[in-house]
């Protein structure tokens, strides 16, 4: 038999009908009952002992008070937590006013986001938070591409030693990850912006963060000169000749150049939806662009895609399948410096030229502000500049060697 302390209390184990309850027995014998759950801040006495009505109604109340609080406090906790804030954003007017594209990319970074801290309460990020986790997403991006590559390289020798032909496909090339992890904290810094607007946060940690990768500025993309030009609509394939002619004549962006249609071409003009901006501007179809779209309109093929560019067999263009099959052709003509957004300048240097303001050319190519357009309509000019300086100057050398 066991021997107790005559000061010492005994609390014996929760009985199985009476959760959360404990029982402490007195050196006299008294038993007292107590009610502890983790949603109180100490136990509570209840009075009686088992059994009796008064115990029972008391300790179903405290359970049920206590179910009541978990359940709150959960729901309390979820309403704080970063995955929470990302579905109140994506259900928001401002997200209902991103365009479905910038929508797709919005949705990659914000699952990356979830993935890592998103049962994290939001209010205690921090801009070294931010920091740090665009960081993780930079190193996961490279990690991922070179397995890629590992891969791709592993399939290929694989193939040859089978005697098999290796893939078409153009392999994936090394990245640092440093545009994926602006484009994450750039949808971060959206989306924190709009919690304080709404009043889930105080401040935005993604504001202040820099950028790691420097923006492209204007000078960065190489006009196209006349010869240029005249050299790619004569030697390039008709595949790709079609998508120059467009962006040249119209000045547009890529992807609203291969959205267009032929039902866009009309009274000599063709309207533009433009993505970026979200308003439509009327360009004049003149000199090539008038054969393409007269030719693109005389196609009666039932199967035939109604876009302006279009594949030989007649299906649409994607944005990323023009712009490698854009990239394969200049590289092909001796053109490695030359994209397609250096038609813009061309465009935007013919429309100067053709005595157009620079308030017109900013309508017609859809930027921001005039001295946006002001840089792509007189970049062109400063490279025929360049051009004609450097022609002077060995004309000089000639005639002092002569």
């Amino acid at each position: 038999m066991m021997i107790r302390s005559q000061r010492a209390c005994r609390a014996d184990a929760m009985p199985p009908a009476l959760p959360f309850t404990y029982v402490v027995r007195k050196p006299s014998g008294a038993q007292l009952w107590y009610f502890r759950h983790p949603t109180l801040p100490k136990a509570v006495r209840i009075p009686g002992l088992p059994g009796q009505p008064a115990f029972h109604r008391e300790h179903s109340r405290l359970l049920s008070e206590a179910v009541e609080e978990k359940a709150a406090r959960e729901q309390r906790q979820d309403e704080a937590s970063i995955r929470w804030l990302t579905e109140q954003y994506q259900a928001s007017d401002e997200w209902n006013r991103l365009k479905p594209s910038t929508k797709v990319s919005y949705k990659r970074e914000i699952g990356r986001l979830n993935e890592m801290v998103g049962d994290l309460p939001f209010a205690r990020l921090s801009k070294k938070n931010v920091g740090q986790m665009r960081s993780k997403v930079i190193a996961g991006v490279v990690a991922d591409r070179e397995a890629a590559i590992a891969k791709r390289k592993a399939e290929d020798e694989a193939a040859l030693a089978a005697g098999r032909p290796v893939s078409k496909r153009k392999p994936p090339k090394p990245t640092n990850g440093l545009r994926t992890g602006d484009l994450f904290k750039s949808v971060l810094a959206a989306m924190f912006s709009w919690a304080v607007e709404q009043e889930h946060m105080d401040s935005n940690p993604a504001e202040k963060i820099k950028k790691l990768q420097r923006r492209k500025d204007v000078e960065s993309y190489i006009p196209w000169s006349e010869a240029q030009i005249a050299h790619v609509l004569r030697e390039a394939s008709p595949r790709v000749r079609d998508g120059v002619v467009v962006g040249l004549s119209t000045g547009q962006r890529l992807i609203d150049c291969v959205l267009m249609t032929k039902a866009n071409a009309f009274g000599g003009e063709v309207s533009v939806f433009q993505e970026k901006t979200g308003n439509y501007v009327n360009v004049p179809a003149t000199g090539p662009l008038v054969e393409l779209i007269r030719r693109r309109v005389s196609v009666n093929d039932p199967d035939d895609c109604d876009r302006l560019m279009v594949q030989p067999k007649g299906t649409p263009y994607s944005e990323r399948l023009f712009s490698d099959h854009l990239r394969d052709e200049l590289d092909r003509l001796g053109f490695p410096d030359l994209s397609f957004h250096g038609l813009r300048y061309a465009a935007a240097g013919r429309l100067l030229e053709a005595g157009c303001s620079l308030a017109v050319v900013s309508d017609i190519t859809g930027h921001s502000s005039v001295q946006m357009a002001e840089k792509y309509a007189t970049a062109r000019e400063r490279k025929a500049q360049a051009a004609a300086a450097m022609e002077a100057a060995a004309a000089k050398i000639e005639e002092g060697v002569s």
